[in-house]
C-alpha cells in the first residue's frame, strides 16, 4: 500500500507502501499479507484499545529485570542520525531507544514531561521549556539548553524531511542553561505537539559538531541521554544497546537490547518462529505474519488514514461526475479484506475522527462529523454518475503502484471494483525509486493512486499534506477557500473556530471528492512472551521498550 512516507517520517509499518509527509519527501514500503490459515498458537487480536497503564516519565511498566531482549525489524536502517536523508533513515522506529524528546505523548495523545520537566505557553507564539536538571549524556557530560537549541535548529534544516514541522518557527534560543524559548512567526496549534514527536530528538551538540560527516553512521553513532546506549550499528545485521546506568528515570529493566534486521517480513516471521526474536514492533501484514510465525499478533486502531486519490486537474479525473462515480463504486468493506489485517475499519472522512476530538469538545466534533456528506457503496448510483460525465461509457487509464505485493494487492482490488462501472485501470507497478519520482514529481503528472499516512500526530492538521501546498497533494486540489481554511485551522486559538475550519475542510473534500477516504489504519506488533502496554498511535514517540512486560 502506499503509505505516505514520513514525509513526516519513516512509517511504523515498514512494508506495505505507505507514505507520510511533512516538509519534504520520503516514502516507506509496507507489505500486506493475506494468509488466514494460522497455526496453533497464532493469536490474531484486533482491538480499538488495549492495555493502558499510567507510567511516570522515564519509568518502565516492567517490575523485574529483563537480562536480554531481541527486537526484529524489516527492512534495515543505515543511520541513527534523525536528519539522515529525506526520510530520516532509522530515526522513526529506533531513534527513541537512545535519543529523547523534550516532551512525550501518552497513549491518548496528551503531552507529558520528557527532557523538559515542565513547559508553558506564554502567548499564542511563545513556548518556554524548563529542562530536567541533573540529566547526563552517556559520556557523563551535562545536558543543557545549548544541546536543545542545536538539535532543534538542525532538525529544522532544509535537508530534513520533517522540517515542515518547523515552518512556523521564528527563533529557538537558550534563556539560560536550563530554559529554552521557542518563538513562532504566527500562532500554530500543531507546534505544541512537535517537541514530543520523533523528529524532534535531542542529541549532544559537541558530539554532533565533532562528527559532522559521520554522525549517526556505523562507527560513530550518536550521543544521547536515553535509557539505552547504542554500542554498534551494522546495516546488514542490526544494532546493539546496553542499559544506561545513569538514566534520569533510573536504570531500565532491559539490560541488553539487540535489534536484528531482516530482508523481508517473512524472514522476520520465521526467525520469530525459531525463537530468535522476542518482539516485532512494526508488523505490516498481520494475517500472514501470524501464519508464518505462529506467534500472537495484536493490531490496534490508530488515527492514520488510507485513501484513494484522483488528479482533479487532469482529464478524465477533472470531471466531478467521474469522481463521484468512483466514490460510489468503491466497496470499502471488501477492500479492507485486501489489507491482510493491517487496517481494521472503514473511514468516511479525510481526517480521522479522533483527531477532531483532540481539538476540544468530542461531542461537538461528533456532531460536526455527522453532518459531513458520506459516499456509501452504491453500484447503481456509481453508474448513474458516470453516465452524467464526459465519458458515459467509461474509459481506460493507469493506476500507479509500487511493485511491492501488498501495494499491488490493494491497487488490484480497487481496479477490479472500478471495472464494474466501465473504468478500466491498468496497474503500473514501479520499482520503489521510480514510484517515488512519480509520487513526488510534477503535480500535473501525478496519476490516481492509493495512499496511507502511517503514524500520526494528535493534531487535526496531520492530513494537511494531502491539501494546499502539502508535499502529497496528489489530487492537485487547490481551491482558494481551502488554502485559507488550512491556515485558519492551524492559527485559530479558539477551539470552536478551529473545529469550524476543519469541518469546512471535510465538507469541501466530501463535495469535490479529490480523495475517497477508505480505512482507519491499524498498528500491529507480534510477541509470544511480552505484552506491549500502551501500544497504539504514538508508540514511536516514547522509549517504547519501556512498555514491554512479560506475559
Amino acid at each position: 500500500m502506499s503509505r505516505i512516507p514520513d514525509l513526516r517520517a519513516r512509517s511504523s509499518r515498514m512494508r506495505r507502501t505507505r507514505v507520510i509527509a511533512a516538509g519534504a519527501a520520503a516514502v516507506c514500503l509496507v507489505v500486506a499479507g493475506c494468509a488466514n490459515n494460522q497455526p496453533p498458537g497464532a493469536d490474531r487480536k484486533t482491538t480499538e484499545g488495549g492495555s493502558v497503564v499510567s507510567v511516570a516519565p522515564g519509568k518502565s511498566v516492567a517490575t523485574s529485570p529483563i537480562p536480554k531482549l531481541t527486537v526484529g525489524f524489516s527492512p534495515a536502517f543505515t543511520s541513527l542520525d534523525p536528519t539522515a536523508g529525506k526520510a530520516g533513515s532509522g530515526y522513526y522506529s529506533m531513534g527513541q531507544l537512545s535519543l529523547e524528546t523534550l516532551l512525550q505523548l501518552t497513549p491518548d495523545g496528551k503531552l507529558q514531561p520528557g527532557l523538559a520537566s515542565s513547559w508553558k505557553q506564554n502567548s499564542p507564539t511563545e513556548y518556554v521549556y524548563n529542562l530536567r536538571q541533573g540529566v547526563k549524556f552517556w559520556d557523563g557530560k551535562d545536558f543543557t539548553a545549548d544541546d536543545v537549541v542545536y538539535s532543534l535548529t538542525r532538525d529544522a534544516g532544509p535537508s530534513f524531511g520533517k522540517s515542515g514541522f518547523y515552518g512556523s518557527i521564528n527563533k529557538i534560543e537558550a534563556r539560560d542553561p536550563h530554559t529554552v524559548v521557542v518563538t513562532l512567526k504566527k500562532p500554530d496549534t500543531s507546534w505544541k505537539y512537535t517537541p514530543a514527536l520523533p523528529y524532534s530528538q535531542i542529541y549532544q551538540k559537541a558530539f554532533a559538531e565533532a562528527h559532522q560527516d559521520s554522525f549517526g553512521k556505523p562507527g560513530t553513532l550518536v550521543m544521547g541521554t536515553g535509557p539505552w546506549k547504542v554500542t554498534s550499528l551494522d546495516p546488514n545485521k542490526g544494532a546493539e544497546y546496553t542499559a544506561n546506568p545513569t538514566y534520569w528515570g533510573g536504570e531500565p529493566p532491559i539490560k541488553q537490547l539487540t535489534v536484528n534486521f531482516y530482508q523481508s517480513e517473512t524472514s522476520l516471521a520465521l526467525a520469530m518462529r525459531a525463537g530468535q526474536v522476542d518482539v516485532a514492533p512494526a508488523v505490516a501484514s498481520p494475517e500472514s505474519f501470524a501464519s508464518s510465525s505462529g506467534v500472537p499478533v495484536t493490531t490496534r486502531s490508530t488515527c492514520g488514514t488510507s485513501l484513494f486519490s484522483m488528479p482533479t486537474q487532469t482529464a478524465p479525473w477533472n470531471d466531478i461526475h467521474v469522481r463521484l462515480a468512483v466514490a460510489a463504486a468503491l466497496d470499502k468493506k471488501e477492500l479492507l479484506k485486501a489489507t491482510g489485517g493491517a487496517d481494521i475499519d472503514t473511514l468516511d472522512t479525510l481526517i480521522a475522527p479522533s483527531l477532531l476530538h483532540n481539538i476540544g469538545d468530542p461531542a461537538a466534533a461528533d456532531a460536526a462529523l455527522a453532518k459531513i456528506e458520506k459516499h456509501p457503496y452504491d453500484l447503481a448510483k456509481a453508474k448513474e454518475e458516470l453516465a452524467k460525465s464526459a465519458n458515459p461509457n467509461g474509459f481506460s487509464g493507469t493506476l500507479t503502484s509500487t511493485n511491492d505485493q501488498g501495494a499491488l494487492r490493494i491497487s488490484q482490488a480497487i481496479a477490479a471494483q472500478l471495472k464494474k462501472i466501465g473504468i478500466n485501470l491498468e496497474i503500473q507497478a514501479l520499482p520503489t525509486t521510480a514510484y517515488y519520482e512519480v509520487l513526488l514529481g510534477p503535480a500535473d503528472k501525478r496519476p490516481p493512486m492509493f495512499l496511507s499516512t502511517g503514524g500520526c500526530s494528535p493534531d487535526a492538521s496531520w492530513d494537511n499534506f494531502f491539501l494546499g501546498d502539502g508535499a502529497l497533494n496528489e489530487a492537485n486540489y487547490h481551491p482558494a477557500e481551502m488554502d485559507q481554511l488550512l491556515v485558519d485551522g492551524k492559527t485559530a486559538t479558539d477551539p470552536v473556530k478551529q473545529l469550524q475550519a476543519y469541518t469546512r475542510i471535510l465538507e469541501m473534500v466530501a463535495t469535490d471528492v479529490p480523495y475517497v477516504p477508505l480505512f482507519k489504519e491499524g498498528a500491529t506488533y507480534a510477541s509470544k512472551n511480552y505484552e506491549w502496554v500502551n501500544f497504539g498511535d504514538y508508540w514511536t514517540s516514547t522509549s517504547w521498550p519501556m512498555n514491554f512486560k512479560p506475559r
